[in-house]
């Protein structure tokens, strides 16, 4: 409670601002825009690899074969699709990244130094 009424202090008065939160947290409770969704906050390695070799694709036949090794994964997600372009295969992968907004970010993260 007594941190809560320090960082209303802080923001109200326009001093200086908490640095101790995530970018993400911060941009939420200040009611900014929010940031993009990166690779690097999801925390399990193994759908975080499987991403990533989605993202690192430079030709639509390797996205094609990555985003196969990923099917059940991007299936739960509603962004399984069959990828045409190089720039479809980025939505696709934001979809995915917005999806994994909840379980999958790392929520210690967002004690860490935002605002910078």
């Amino acid at each position: 409670m007594l941190v809560g009424k320090m960082i209303a202090l802080c923001l109200v008065q326009g001093q200086v601002s908490p640095r101790f939160l995530s970018q993400r947290l911060y941009r939420q409770v200040c009611n900014l825009s929010p940031l993009p969704a990166t690779l690097e906050e999801v925390t399990d390695y193994n759908l975080r690899t499987k991403l990533q070799k989605i993202a690192d694709a430079t030709h639509v036949e390797g996205a094609r074969e990555a985003m196969e090794e990923a099917t059940d994964e991007l299936s739960l997600m509603g962004s399984f699709s069959f990828v045409r372009s190089l720039p479809h295969r980025d939505e696709l992968l934001g979809a995915a990244l917005n999806f994994l907004r909840g379980p999958y970010f790392d929520c210690s993260q967002s004690v860490s130094g935002a605002g910078n």
